[in-house]
């Protein structure tokens, strides 16, 4: 359950930084949600 919940949180983070391009990264848009939750997973 830890380890679900630390991924999940992973997910939201890289989510909102690698689709709207906040903390520095790029903008990538969808193809940004689809890389952060592959990481994720």
């Amino acid at each position: 359950m830890t380890i679900m919940v630390i991924g999940t949180a992973f997910n939201i983070v890289g989510n909102y930084s690698l689709g709207c391009g906040k903390f520095g990264l790029p903008p990538m848009g969808l193809a940004g949600l689809a890389l952060a939750s592959v990481i994720a997973q």
